[in-house]
């Protein structure tokens, strides 16, 4: 049987956790008020996957759990890069939250660097330098960013796709190739202009390898920015949405694993 290893990008389930029902909060504004409550709704999260682990023969040996820290690499390429997210309010008890996680499991914190950089990095790293057909690292999280990396072992924590799937590598290029069409709102990133999934995928349509992807995602650009003006958007697109696997200095790293 191989030995499975988590890594956890926690920073959604800590959100999700510090959330509940207007009705249950006394102030009725749909927040967790008690540290308690908060950690309850992260363990309940948290230990169900590691059960659905179990349920499907997978049991896990290690873990490690990953949260965002200060600063973004990203911010210095593009200032409006998850601008959308300033104005959102933080919860009133997020910051004693992640503080109780990363006592109670260890978490590293990413400073510096975005936590899928750091989770992909350090996935990169197992399989290039410590795996072998007796150990599988799993990426846990509900961000689609990890899709684009190729072989991947996927464990998404959404409620309503929750399960483990594989990416190919073709299908991790094009998830790639998909998001640099359809841009990313939340984070700040624009891609074409009226582009979103369906589009996207008729865009891409027939295209049998990452150079015919490649090909066909950067005309699309010359179409919408012209020639000129493609490149340097393609350029900047990229590096917000490609995550860092290699040259990423990880503090602390190598570090220890958590034990089951």
């Amino acid at each position: 049987m191989k030995e499975v290893i988590l890594l956890i990008d926690a920073d959604s389930m800590l959100w999700q956790s510090s959330f509940c029902k207007k009705e249950e909060d006394p102030e009725g504004e749909g927040y967790v008020r008690e540290l308690d409550t908060a950690m309850w709704k992260f363990e309940e999260g948290f230990h169900r996957i590691f059960n659905y682990m179990d349920e499907q023969q997978k049991p896990v040996s290690l873990y490690k759990v990953f949260i965002q820290g200060d600063n973004n690499f990203r911010k210095v390429i593009n200032p409006h890069y998850k601008i959308n997210r300033v104005f959102q309010k933080k919860p009133p008890i997020y910051d004693e939250l992640v503080s109780s996680v990363t006592s109670s499991y260890n978490a590293f914190i990413c400073n510096g660097l975005e936590t899928d950089d750091v989770v992909a990095a350090t996935w990169k790293s197992l399989v290039d330098t410590d795996f072998d057909d007796s150990r599988v690292p799993i990426i846990v999280s509900m961000d689609k960013d990890y899709k684009q990396l190729p072989n991947l072992y996927f464990f998404d924590y959404y409620y309503t796709r929750f399960g483990l799937t594989h990416i190919g590598e073709l299908d991790a290029f094009k998830n790639l190739m998909m998001q640099m069409l359809m841009g990313d709102k939340a984070d700040g990133v624009d891609g074409i202009k009226g582009v979103g999934v369906k589009k996207a995928e008729k865009m891409l349509e027939g295209c049998s390898s990452e150079f015919g992807l490649l090909k066909s995602t950067y005309a699309m650009y010359i179409a919408a920015y012209g020639k000129r003006k493609a490149y340097k958007e393609w350029i900047k697109n990229y590096a917000m949405l490609k995550l860092h696997t290699d040259n990423v200095v990880i503090p602390e790293y190598p570090f220890g694993f958590e034990a089951v």
